[in-house]
């Protein structure tokens, strides 16, 4: 009887001590604020990492150019810049952001169809109910998928309302997107959408673009 009790002791133990630690981390975690996000925006995140996420959104604020010396020489800001939980935590709020901004632009007037973010990822139709340019690639990599324009990707470019273009930080990988895409968007203007967020915008819509 003791020794089979002794046997069980260390599972429970061990149950007890995992119980323990997901509640003193759950402590020190908190949802994220977000107002347009939907279930993406469903994530808690640390206390730590909301307090780097404000210094390093300010940093980059203030010093724009240093970020785009960074592209120059194709390098991120830090080594493991994506894997980040600060600059995960940040490029959500500023997703969160960007989206409002537009969000304010259509209830202001301004109509569009067609969304896409040039970066690895584009959730921004789905954030807005919009569509997303075909033939464009999901998961848009510079260094291995997106290397050249296809004649039917430029195409759909060409014709996208809105094509938003991250600021904080301003990437290499972006930098590299947009010199591909540069080509097959000569007729749109560049405007600013939100502090960290530009946006190229198509003829159509750029006189309500006010």
């Amino acid at each position: 009887m003791l020794l089979s009790a002794a046997t069980a002791l260390q599972p429970v133990m061990q149950t007890l001590q995992h119980a323990m630690r997901a509640t003193l981390v759950s402590i020190n975690q908190q949802p994220l604020e977000h107002k347009h996000l939907k279930d993406m925006g469903d994530v808690l995140v640390r206390s730590f990492f909301s307090e780097r996420t404000t210094e390093m959104r300010e940093h980059w604020l203030q010093y724009p150019d240093a970020m785009r010396n960074y592209t120059k020489s194709g390098q991120l800001p830090e080594y493991e810049l994506f894997q980040d939980f600060s600059f995960q935590e940040l490029w959500a709020k500023n997703a969160d952001e960007v989206v409002g901004a537009l969000l304010q632009r259509e209830n202001d007037g301004l109509n569009y169809t067609t969304i896409m973010n040039i970066d690895f990822t584009n959730p921004f139709a789905y954030l807005l109910g919009k569509q997303a340019p075909k033939h464009i690639a999901i998961g848009a990599d510079p260094t291995r998928i997106v290397k050249f324009l296809l004649e039917d990707q430029a195409e759909a470019l060409a014709d996208t309302d809105i094509l938003l273009m991250p600021q904080c930080p301003y990437t290499n990988n972006a930098h590299q997107l947009r010199t591909v895409y540069t080509p097959a968007l000569q007729d749109h203007t560049e405007v600013q959408v939100s502090p960290c967020y530009s946006a190229l915008i198509h003829p159509r819509i750029q006189a309500q673009w006010k």
